[in-house]
């Protein structure tokens, strides 16, 4: 007998090859990039609430014999050096940007601002904008801020995602963002598609 040809095996069809393309689309969409960014945002979260709660104990340290924060904004380098003593960073550097306290290239530039690296890698750079602590830009009066890269040299650099602001009041620090502050209002953070000063507060739900 004449053994029957084998039949060829047919492949996937182009229907059936598209078909399976917008689902994964979907799938990917809907499921993985949602968990993805939520594992991100949180990685981040958890970043920030070691910097920040590191600047509040040290605050705290140095305003507990009744001293005011004002006392110590004379000048920035002054300020960060008052800091440092609780702090102990890995680096000190009198030009952040110059010495690598900072980036070349971020979404923030601390030109001539001096700068520290905690030894959790986070990046913290001090601006006075009043040494009275009498800058009424907000609804609450502040000496400066801080601004704090909670991952340090790593990616992407970016404000409201790993490049926070800490403001200075006159006996306390609080995140961007908080109640009353118009200048940083938490509700123009949107995490991943709206990214901004506020979400310092935003991160911390202190809103």
């Amino acid at each position: 007998m004449t053994p029957k040809p084998k039949q060829k095996k047919k492949g996937p069809s182009s229907a059936e090859i598209i078909f399976a393309c917008m689902m994964f689309f979907i799938f990917y969409v809907f499921l993985i990039k949602p968990t993805m960014n939520k594992i991100y945002y949180n990685h981040m979260q958890q970043l920030w609430l070691d910097s920040y709660t590191k600047m509040s104990l040290v605050t705290k340290n140095m305003t507990s014999d009744g001293t005011r924060l004002k006392a110590f904004v004379s000048n920035e380098s002054g300020f960060l050096d008052e800091y440092s003593k609780y702090l102990n960073p890995v680096k000190t550097c009198t030009d952040a940007k110059k010495e690598g306290c900072w980036h070349l290239v971020s979404d923030w530039d601390s030109t001539d601002k001096p700068g520290i690296i905690l030894n959790n890698g986070a990046f913290i750079v001090p601006v006075i904008t009043s040494s009275s602590c009498e800058d009424s830009s907000n609804t609450f009066q502040t000496c400066g801020y801080f601004v704090v890269d909670i991952n340090g040299k790593k990616e992407p650099n970016k404000i409201g995602i790993d490049i926070l602001k800490i403001n200075i009041l006159q006996d306390d620090i609080k995140p961007a963002g908080i109640k009353g502050d118009i200048v940083n209002p938490a509700s123009k953070c949107q995490f991943g598609t709206v990214q901004d000063w506020g979400c310092s507060a935003k991160y911390m739900d202190k809103i």
